[in-house]
């Protein structure tokens, strides 16, 4: 029984020994696992736009770390730095040997909007023009003379109206559209698509008079008779009823222009024979008619834009001031314009106004005109033009940062911008 003992004791201690050994290993690997200290990523803006650049740092313990990769939805990137052209929300993870992966962090590329601005540049002649995110594309010849008035974008599909020659035409997609008989004086200043069907705004010279009128798919619609002269200078179409701002010369010895617009075709006074007034830009939001203009009272031009019909003032501290276009997002009224120019050197100052709240755009050192004005996904653009000695240089600002049209070594102007977001 003693011998036997012996060998049962040295089989329990082999045992023993094997399985501490086992639990050793495995508190081993435990332990260094859990010693493993997390990395940490951050970036430098985690809400961009497409094209922008993010750089990441990487950290461990509150110390920088070199040489980690920068996982994106998964897929390894070259660095730290990335530019992100497509927009989205992105996973980022920093990972390395020997460290445990970071916590993902959410990168959100917004979608870049599409900015089409239309005017002209100075050839020696005069080319019709628009820029699409600062990228030209001519419309008219290089030899003849025309403007832009307007711009709107349908369906991908570019509008582009104003005149050439002293013929008043729209550019669908660069191919030009005849408007009016084609013989006599004429001149599209604004443009609208709606139902696919495209409304023009402007006046066609009869003879004697300029005639108010829009045009329906190239049908014209007179909105005056020719007794006395008037020009239509803006159209919007509203759950199919078309409105066009303008003005229309009284009748009498001693004719004044009167603010008007028209809602299918019947005129709406804005303002009387007691000053001189035009409305320049009609918008219509939940079944209220916008219109912007300016008026002479008292000597002084005066900025306003009307409400269903009621004045609101937008300048009164200032001796000179007018507006030319108007928009409305969300229940806030945006105005561009323009104030000065009765001082001896003759400078304007480019501006907008929300909710009657003036914002220059420039600092009057130049002259300087905004001329149309679009609120998109809350930003706002203005385009216009800023004189670079006695070059006109076309712009736009976002937000009220300028863009500048074209490399400025020829004369450009701007005249109307559209946005598109997706």
């Amino acid at each position: 029984m003693k011998n036997l003992a012996k060998p049962v004791v040295g089989i329990f201690l082999f045992l023993f020994s094997l399985g501490l050994l086992f639990s050793c290993s495995k508190d081993d690997e435990t332990s260094k696992g859990s010693s493993e200290i997390q990395l940490t990523i951050t970036a430098s803006s985690t809400s961009i736009e497409e094209g922008e650049e993010v750089v990441f740092e990487v950290r461990a313990g509150g110390a920088p770390v070199n040489g980690a990769q920068i996982l994106l939805d998964g897929d390894p990137i070259s660095g730290y730095n990335h530019i992100f052209t497509t927009s989205g929300t992105y996973q980022a993870i920093a990972t390395k040997e020997g460290y445990e992966d970071s916590q993902p962090l959410s990168i959100i590329v917004e979608n870049l909007p599409d900015i089409y601005v239309a005017g002209s540049e100075d050839n020696g002649y005069s080319l019709v023009k628009f820029w699409k995110n600062g990228n030209p594309v001519i419309l008219s010849n290089d030899f003849t003379f025309g403007s832009a008035g307007s711009i709107f974008v349908s369906d991908s599909d570019v509008y582009v109206a104003g005149s050439e020659e002293g013929i008043a035409k729209y550019w669908k997609n660069g191919v030009p559209v005849i408007l009016g008989g084609g013989n006599t004086v004429s001149y599209a200043h604004s443009i609208f698509i709606s139902d696919g069907n495209v409304y023009v705004a402007g006046y066609e010279y009869d003879g004697t008079n300029n005639v108010a009128k829009y045009w329906v798919n190239g049908t014209p619609v007179s909105l005056t008779d020719g007794t006395t002269t008037a020009i239509a200078y803006s159209v919007f179409v509203f759950d199919g009823d078309v409105y066009v701002a303008g003005y229309e010369r009284s009748h009498g010895q001693f004719p004044i222009s009167i603010a008007k617009y028209w809602k299918n075709g019947v005129a709406v006074s804005l303002t009387d024979e007691s000053s001189y007034s035009r409305a320049t830009s009609v918008f219509v939001s939940d079944d209220d008619v916008y219109v912007a203009g300016h008026a002479y009272p008292d000597n002084e031009r005066i900025a306003l834009y009307w409400k269903n019909g009621m004045p609101f003032t937008l300048s009164d501290d200032v001796q000179f001031a007018r507006a030319t276009s108007i928009f409305v997002s969300e229940g806030d009224v945006y105005v561009s314009g323009y104030t000065g120019g009765l001082s001896s050197d003759h400078i304007n100052t480019a501006v907008y106004w929300k909710n009657g709240e003036l914002v220059s755009l420039t600092d009057g050192t130049k002259d300087a005109t905004a001329r149309s004005i679009v609120v998109s996904a809350g930003d706002v653009y203005v385009a216009g033009s800023e004189y670079n000695g006695s070059e006109s240089v076309a712009k736009y600002w976002k937000n009220g940062v300028p863009v500048i049209l074209g490399d400025g070594s020829n004369g450009t102007y701007a005249a109307s911008i559209f946005v598109v977001n997706d």
